[in-house]
């Protein structure tokens, strides 16, 4: 197109350098409408600079006279209106829109409700809660003697294929050592052996007492099977050994364990304040007019409800020459769930600070979650009824030294499961 003539100085004595470069130069405003190329009102004006790059002409200065040396070099922009559609014409887009939006309305402010403040202070105070118990029982736990599992041991996989486990069933074993001293010691047997089972979907907790003298097949360090009582296979392997025995004889997993002797057990009774049990006539004599061994409890008992130290309760679940080792281990049983129906009614601050006074006392392959997960189940099923249970059942065995293990597998896990 042509160019305007102008009355400006910079327009003299120029040669034409034309580039393109964005319209808003950061030099220079645009010029005015009439002062450059076509015949534009402001209204068409605006229109055509809304529409993208421009391509403009920059016009440099040269200088016409020595004289003017010190005269700086100037550079202006001209708009090249081909690049923009004139009005009227197809390409040009001068329609208003019909209505203009407007912004959407604030949102009111929130109203705090009672119902809300109550929501939140009661949700602060069971996070407080929770945090409260996490720290104490992090604490205690800190005390316990944990022993992890050896992931060296010569037993690790070697095991039975159809060993049964389930993500709503939880299988302890609870063992009790005859240590008589503090200190636990890995040459003790293990005098009582329990399975405490929690099934959570059909809320039943399971008391299993595996009957100790019963002759079982175990894994020697060799590679080879050797055959002994139940009791010494802890003195041959620990309770990984132990674990490692019962889960292939009696096809069912055990999640963990829990160790204590009889040092701490009477100790852990004590902490809990004793324990009521029934004794019957033939108990009460076995526990105070017929000495065995020097172990007797000198106070006079009583045939029906008498409350039990922990050094008694110790000996009743140790009372086996009244009858024998089958009425004995229902004995230890009445102990466990006796503590159980104690731990009912009790809150669970006053749970945390009993399970602070017993989790030192223990020993036990449970880390901290896990011991957690335990802990939490084992107080949502104390309103649940125990199922008891020895193993082995009637009928399977003629004499402990011949026990049908299968038949007692599939028995247990149908209990269980």
């Amino acid at each position: 197109m042509n160019r305007p003539t102008s009355d400006s100085p910079f327009d003299q004595n120029t040669t034409d350098q034309t580039s393109t470069i964005p319209f808003f130069s950061k030099d220079r405003e645009p010029s005015a409408p009439q002062q450059i190329g076509g015949q534009v009102d402001l209204f068409q004006y605006a229109d055509r600079i809304g529409r993208g790059e421009r391509n403009l002409s920059s016009q440099t200065s040269r200088k016409t006279a020595p004289s003017d040396s010190s005269a700086p070099d100037k550079t202006h922009y001209v708009i090249d209106d081909s690049a923009i559609p004139e009005l009227g014409s197809s390409d040009a887009d001068t329609t208003l829109p019909a209505t203009v939006s407007s912004p959407p309305p604030l949102a009111a402010p929130f109203q705090w409700s009672k119902t809300h403040i109550a929501i939140v202070a009661i949700t602060t105070a069971i996070a407080v809660m929770v945090v409260s118990l996490l720290s104490v029982f992090l604490r205690f736990y800190s005390k316990v003697d944990y022993v992890p599992d050896d992931p060296d041991a010569y037993y690790r996989g070697v095991k039975a294929a159809d060993i049964q486990s389930a993500s709503y069933v939880t299988n302890l074993l609870l063992i009790g050592t005859d240590e008589r001293t503090e200190a636990f010691s890995d040459k003790a047997r293990a005098d009582c052996m329990m399975l405490l089972s929690f099934n959570s979907r059909t809320d039943t907790v399971s008391l299993v007492s595996l009957e100790r003298g019963m002759t079982v097949s175990y894994l020697k360090s060799d590679g080879t099977y050797g055959s002994d009582l139940l009791t010494h296979v802890f003195r041959h392997g620990g309770a990984g050994l132990l674990i490692h025995t019962i889960e292939n004889t009696f096809k069912v997993k055990i999640d963990g364990y829990v160790r204590v002797n009889f040092h701490t057990f009477a100790q852990i009774i004590d902490r809990l304040g004793g324990v009521d049990i029934t004794l019957d006539a033939d108990e009460v004599r076995g526990l105070n007019t017929e000495k065995h061994k020097g172990q007797v409890i000198d106070r006079p008992l009583s045939v029906g409800i008498n409350h039990l130290s922990g050094e008694e309760a110790l000996l009743y679940a140790r009372l086996r020459w009244i009858d024998s080792d089958f009425q004995r281990i229902q004995r230890q049983r009445k102990v466990i769930v006796a503590v159980k129906e104690k731990l009912r009614d009790v809150s669970a601050f006053r749970l945390m600070g009993i399970a602070g006074d017993i989790l030192p006392l223990v020993q036990t392959n449970l880390s901290a979650s896990r011991m957690a997960s335990a802990l939490f189940k084992g107080s949502m099923a104390l309103g649940s009824d125990t199922q008891q249970m020895t193993v082995p059942f009637k009928g399977t065995y003629k004499k402990l030294k011949a026990v049908d293990f299968e038949q007692n597998a599939a028995l247990l896990r149908e209990k269980l499961y």
